[in-house]
């Protein structure tokens, strides 16, 4: 959910777009996130796919 109340289901958050900036040194900045996975397997494989993420 961004800042307007609006959820999002596809894409890269915009809190976690690294910079436009050509210099990177002077663009960082520190950001605060959280993020929640799931556990998912198959007969074969299983992985964690990341299902929210929170700025």
């Amino acid at each position: 959910m961004d800042d307007s109340g609006t959820y999002h289901d596809s894409g890269w958050p915009e809190c976690l777009e690294p910079p436009r900036s050509s210099d990177v040194r002077t663009s960082r900045k520190e950001v605060t996130f959280r993020f929640a996975s799931v556990h998912a397997d198959t007969e074969y494989v299983s992985w964690r796919p990341v299902v929210l993420v929170e700025c």
